[in-house]
């Protein structure tokens, strides 16, 4: 009987340490996503603190806001040349491509077609969205 009473102890045994062990596993992952959903709010932060930055000094002649400015034109120029082959114009308040003809987005609403109107639109308030 002794024999019965050491295995059943053994077995219970494991099973507790199988138990702590998937609960340390369980608190490991819940912790590493935590972490993650943490750093993509950081930097979401930083992400909206440089455009402020840029935003408030986009005039000025210093090398990373220079670039940063002749980046956002690359794209913008791209955008425009993707709605121009996709048979459309690009939207300035989203970057969805709206058919030619049309007078407002579908995917925002804004207003869109007339050339003449907002000429001081500015290219940099608006994000892309495809």
């Amino acid at each position: 009987m002794d024999f019965f009473n050491k295995l059943s102890d053994s077995i219970v045994s494991a099973g507790k340490e199988v138990t702590e062990k998937a609960k340390d596993m369980t608190d490991a992952g819940r912790l590493q996503y935590d972490i993650s959903k943490k750093k993509a709010d950081i930097n979401d932060k930083y992400r909206a603190l440089g455009k402020k930055y840029y935003s408030e000094h986009r005039d000025e002649k210093d090398d990373s806001i220079v670039s940063i400015t002749a980046a956002l034109e690359e794209l913008h120029d791209m955008e425009r040349r993707l709605a121009d082959v996709k048979g459309g114009i690009r939207c300035d308040k989203c970057g969805a491509i709206v058919p030619n003809g049309s007078s407002f987005c579908g995917k925002c609403g804004a207003k869109v077609g007339n050339i003449f109107e907002d000429e001081d639109e500015d290219i940099f308030d608006g994000e892309a969205e495809e």
